[in-house]
């Protein structure tokens, strides 16, 4: 529905808000809910972009204006979490990851444990992962691959599968492929399925604060410290459209420097 500037204010904009990051249904602290259209950072932009339009109409036509984009329509934004899995051994010898997968791998749903793995390994984002059919993997060729057609920055990209994630993958072949058309569909169901399977199975006693999401931050970390993989490279693994976007895993190879500086 069209707009007129005069008639836009700043309670619509925060409605719009609302719903568009799904605030009502936000869980466990995250920043947006389960069917947000986007993230909050994507939301600012939209809203600056608009506070833009009312400057310069204003500027231009000489009349005076009031912006509806006032404080405390935008959504917060943090830092960005950095929240990694613990790499140092329990007790019983095990790795957070270890203890993650296990706890997955007894969920109720069949695909997480999988699923997680995948994540680690790929860095695909949830709706990626939900949205993957057996048609778009490709498994046997000398470089195991899989295509997304359609991602959140809504370009197609090509990830390479490492051999972990080629397990995974196959672990699912067996008993988690059905036909739905002609379409090969691995069982990992939706975005939402994904998220309460994961917060039944990971419980906050066992895994303080983490999140689905900390699994990309998690393998694009593990990118840049264990590969020698270029910042374009690991874009073209990630999804990032751009290397600002990748500034703020710049240190994990800040210890490298130190050969090349004599």
């Amino acid at each position: 529905m069209p707009w007129a500037l005069v008639s836009l204010h700043p309670w619509d904009l925060i409605d719009w808000r609302r719903e568009v990051l799904d605030e009502d249904n936000v869980e466990d602290g995250a920043p947006i809910g389960p069917d947000a259209a986007f993230g909050p950072q994507t939301c600012v932009h939209r809203l600056n972009l608009i506070s833009h339009l009312y400057g310069q109409w204003s500027l231009i036509h000489k009349v005076s204006l009031d912006n509806p984009v006032v404080r405390g329509v935008r959504p917060s934004l943090d830092s960005g979490r950095d929240r990694r899995l613990d790499s140092e051994p329990d007790e019983d010898g095990n790795t957070e990851e270890d203890r993650l997968c296990e706890a997955c791998g007894a969920s109720n749903s069949k695909w997480l444990g999988a699923a997680v793995r995948i994540a680690i390994e790929t860095c695909m984002r949830q709706a990626e992962l939900a949205s993957l059919t057996w048609n778009r993997v490709e498994l046997k060729r000398p470089h195991p691959h899989l295509d997304l057609p359609k991602t959140k920055n809504n370009r197609p990209r090509r990830v390479p599968l490492s051999t972990r994630a080629v397990k995974a993958l196959r672990s699912l072949v067996p008993k988690d492929v059905t036909m739905i058309g002609k379409r090969k569909v691995l069982m990992i169901e939706t975005p939402r399925a994904i998220g309460h399977a994961f917060r039944a199975s990971v419980k906050e006693e066992q895994f303080p604060d983490l999140r689905w999401h900390d699994l990309r931050h998690e393998a694009i970390s593990r990118l840049f410290e264990n590969t020698d993989l270029r910042d374009h490279e690991i874009m073209a693994v990630s999804g990032h459209l751009s290397t600002e976007m990748l500034k703020r895993y710049s240190h994990l190879r800040s210890h490298r420097l130190a050969s090349r500086l004599g």
